[in-house]
């Protein structure tokens, strides 16, 4: 059930909305925000269920929660950014359905808006309007994202703000596995609390390509590293570099712990490699190298630059 699962993992966020569904001072509107967003749209099919369940806290079980679960309820809208662009004419919609009487009879109306942070200017300012003036008490939203940053600071301050930890690794690792994902694909989202949505964009793939010969080439051939990405991984456009850099680095350090760590049950491929290592190397000194050569990313120009002293430093220290 979401909330065993909310109550074992998320205890924090879990109480709080409790405690204000108990005492009925429910937020007219909330802002889920973390690095873990499967988990906050359970939790937001969780709260939408709450408001509209005859029980105070959602049961889980009665035909108004399934439906509010299996997202069939008549006045729970659910937008999702996870892949497209929230566009207006979607905030549009919204505010057009929601101005009818309610399909239910109990009068309730949520609607839901993941990864808000992908809306256009036009549909966050749109949105803002709507939060301002919902046409009525009985409307909810619930807008999750995994950057509150990205968000208009004006739509920010009009919600109740719920913060949501990172899931745990594993569960999250075993949780994508189990969804069809591949199995390193899985571990590297998880290690990095990425969104699924990153296999679909051209820097983690990038990213990923290059990590993977990096490790391939780690032990004995970086020179041939230093070849391939002067080669392959750079020359999109600048943001898009800087992007597969950071990505990149970040699957590194990733890597590098692991060799010091070796305490996961490893997918396919990388378990060769991880289990290859020569304790003799210092980790604690490519980490650093590594940590450091990222700090420049985006202070200077020259990734390819940045790249070289990474991986000669990182030589140096493989062969001392």
């Amino acid at each position: 059930m979401i909330k065993e699962y909310l109550k074992d993992n998320q205890e924090i966020a879990y109480k709080l909305l409790c405690n204000a569904l108990i005492n009925h001072k429910v937020a007219h509107a909330y802002l889920f925000c973390g690095q873990c967003n499967d988990t906050m749209v359970k939790a937001a099919l969780f709260l939408a269920a709450s408001i509209i369940c005859d029980h105070d806290i959602a049961c889980e079980s009665c035909n108004n929660c399934q439906r509010v679960f299996n997202f069939n309820y008549g006045d729970l809208v659910y937008i999702d950014g996870t892949n497209d662009t929230i566009k207006k004419e979607q905030i549009m919609a919204l505010q057009q359905q929601f101005s009818k009487t309610a399909l239910e009879a109990n009068g309730h109306k949520v609607y839901i808006i993941n990864h808000v942070e992908n809306a256009t200017d036009a549909s966050l300012n749109s949105l803002l309007k709507f939060l301002e003036e919902p046409n009525g008490d009985m409307i909810n939203a619930i807008l999750i994202t995994s950057n509150i940053y990205q968000v208009l600071p004006t739509i920010v301050s009009r919600c109740e703000i719920i913060n949501f930890k990172p899931d745990d690794k594993h569960v999250n690792y075993v949780n994508l596995v189990n969804s069809g994902i591949d199995e390193m694909d899985s571990y590297m989202l998880s290690q990095l609390h990425l969104d699924v949505k990153y296999l679909e964009e051209e820097d983690y793939q990038l990213a990923f390509v290059a990590f993977k010969y990096f490790v391939e080439k780690f032990y004995n051939g970086l020179d041939d590293f230093l070849v391939y990405y002067q080669l392959e991984m750079f020359g999109k456009d600048k943001d898009m570099d800087i992007r597969v850099a950071d990505l990149f680095m970040d699957m590194v350090s990733v890597f590098l712990v692991d060799l010091k760590i070796k305490d996961n049950d490893y997918p396919g491929w990388y378990k060769k490699y991880i289990e290859e290592f020569d304790d003799k190397i210092s980790i604690a000194k490519l980490l650093l190298v590594v940590l450091q050569q990222k700090d420049k990313i985006n202070k200077t120009n020259n990734l390819r630059l940045i790249m070289d002293e990474m991986v000669y430093r990182m030589m140096e220290v493989i062969h001392e």
